[in-house]
């Protein structure tokens, strides 16, 4: 049977930032195209018409008032962990270190079982 393989988590995280934080969004977004194949990244750029309703409505729904800000969700949608700009927490290498966490605890979670 199957049940040996551990299930594949994936991890969407969800970015809202504005033209002044862009080298922030793009050296997110290169670590986790590179290092983090489980990780869907969605960035909202609140400087861009496009994007910035979305990116507005994000930051509002968490009562985020600047940007960068960050949302961590699981597979199934729940909010793990926001990152604020306010507590100065949504900077790239704490945002990485929560995916490192995550990821290796929701695997080693579910491929531990041993009975």
């Amino acid at each position: 049977m199957t049940s040996e393989n551990p299930t594949i988590h994936t991890v969407l995280l969800e970015v809202a930032y504005d033209d002044k934080s862009l080298k922030f969004f793009s050296d997110l977004r290169h670590v986790i195209e590179e290092k983090y194949p489980l990780v869907h990244l969605e960035g909202y750029n609140e400087s861009s018409l496009k994007y910035k309703k979305k990116a507005c409505s994000l930051k509002a729904h968490w009562a985020a008032k600047q940007t960068p800000f960050a949302i961590m969700s699981d597979a199934e949608g729940i909010p793990v962990m926001g990152f604020y700009s306010e507590t100065r927490d949504c900077k790239v290498d704490i945002i990485l270190n929560h995916l490192d966490s995550f990821v290796t605890y929701k695997t080693t979670e579910n491929g531990s079982s041993s009975n």
